[in-house]
């Protein structure tokens, strides 16, 4: 032990400054016989103490946490790094090992919330999770995807312009694809509006479980990957109402969305679906010839392009 703390000591210097560190210990701490035992040849903590080790209690909790409020507890007994005015080489490894546990308690929390609709919980455990790790640029966009969702638009454009300039700064690099279409995203707000949201509709409640599977196909189709959520049931358990609550979800982030319906009692009309899904989001710019075919099932197409005449049908 003498040899850790003082490597380019002699060793009788080091044995002599670790007796005086004994000393002043047994001085500044009351009792320290019933946890430090001392012999000529060894120290140790006394493991029959009756004693709380803060890093002890973390790890048993982070380690034996999945719900939201087990993984709440197990974050908020991180208070930081490990012994932070200690820089000695030892102690780095259990210090990254205790921050990594930290970090991916905290992103199970972040999600597990998000899941639950709880934005504003959310919102606040990821600013905590910046202020660990600054330039964690998928925390960043973390973070504008929860503003966005829970209505905050200023918010989430500010948090990508403080990521652009903390990157710049810290590693004089440039925000990823990713994040940058998000920023597009959110800034062209108006230029291919999203489906007018949904107001008035009372909270999303339960529904934990075919939430999380919504998200999780959603983040599927942003990695490429083509996915068709069905959702199916007897009538009245609430299908559309958590459809209702993905299409205004998507809305606040400005994501395109396009919505239409089938009932029974429009049977006679083949193309009914169709004519409401054309109608929910603005047309592309398309050639006269297809303008002239969608015309047939919206007829309003006529009145906004005065370059058509029933006579092209």
């Amino acid at each position: 032990m003498a040899f850790l703390f003082w490597p380019d000591t002699p060793e009788a210097q080091a044995r002599n400054n670790l007796r005086n560190l004994l000393h002043f210990l047994r001085r500044a701490l009351p009792q320290s016989d019933h946890f430090i035992l001392i012999d000529t040849q060894t120290i140790q903590w006394n493991p029959q103490a009756l004693f709380t080790l803060d890093v002890d209690l973390f790890i048993f909790t982070a380690t034996n946490s999945s719900s939201s409020e087990e993984l709440r507890q197990a974050v908020h007994l991180y208070s930081g790094d490990l012994l932070p005015d200690c820089y000695d080489d030892w102690i780095q490894p259990e210090r990254e090992r205790l921050r990594e546990l930290f970090i991916s308690k905290i992103e199970q929390l972040i999600q597990s919330l998000e899941n639950e609709r709880n934005y504003s919980q959310a919102i606040s455990y990821a600013r905590r999770l910046l202020d660990v790790e600054p330039v964690r640029e998928e925390t960043h966009l973390r973070l504008m995807r929860l503003y966005a969702a829970n209505g905050e638009r200023t918010q989430a454009l500010h948090t990508y312009h403080s990521c652009v300039t903390l990157l710049e700064r810290e590693l004089g690099a440039e925000p990823g694809p990713d994040i940058q279409y998000a920023y597009k995203r959110l800034l062209n707000v108006g230029e291919h509006p999203a489906i007018e949201r949904i107001t008035g509709t009372p909270a999303l409640i339960g529904r934990i479980r075919e939430w999380t599977i919504l998200q999780s196909t959603w983040r599927n189709t942003l990695h490429g990957q083509v996915r068709i959520a069905l959702v199916t049931g007897e009538a009245g358990i609430g299908k559309s109402r958590l459809s209702d609550e993905m299409i205004d979800w998507a809305a606040r982030q400005e994501i395109p969305t396009a919505r239409t319906f089938c009932f029974a009692t429009e049977q006679r009309l083949a193309f009914a679906p169709v004519a409401s899904l054309l109608r929910s989001r603005p047309l592309p710019t398309l050639e006269k010839l297809w303008l002239s075919e969608v015309a047939r099932i919206v007829p309003e197409v006529l009145v906004e392009h005065s370059e058509l005449s029933p006579r092209d049908l």
